[in-house]
């Protein structure tokens, strides 16, 4: 058994202190961390992912301007267009659907890190009988 601490006796800023010790706990900080991070991501990411496979964009990378940024596309579904080589094994091209009006394709280039599987929502799914 695990000790966890009692978050409602604490002061609001011992509280504060807590939340920043997880956060630190949870980033990797030195690069050999990161890399490690990263592979054990794309590692990952091969047992789930394939071309035509229907994804949801659940995040973004931080952008100096938000209206240029891939924030815009959070919450987007596409198709997985096409997987990139070893340069890039962290990255896809994801074939997004039309919103609204558009009538030009979309495909963006952008992080496994920020897509989710759209086929465990939609298996989860009951279909009625008959």
């Amino acid at each position: 058994m695990t000790h966890a601490p009692d978050l409602d006796a604490m002061s609001p800023e011992e509280f504060a202190a807590y939340l920043d010790q997880l956060d630190r706990a949870e980033k990797p900080q030195t690069p050999e961390q990161i890399w490690r991070a990263l592979t054990a991501r794309s590692n990952a990411a091969a047992n789930w992912l394939y071309v035509s496979q229907r994804v949801r964009i659940i995040d973004g990378p931080d952008s100096v301007d938000p209206q240029y940024g891939t924030y815009r596309l959070i919450g987007r579904e596409g198709v997985v267009w096409r997987l990139c080589s070893s340069v890039f094994a962290d990255h896809c091209r994801v074939f997004l659907d039309p919103v609204g009006t558009e009538r030009a394709e979309k495909i963006v280039f952008i992080e496994v890190r920020d897509i989710a599987s759209l086929a465990a929502s939609a298996s989860s799914l009951t279909m009625p009988p008959g």
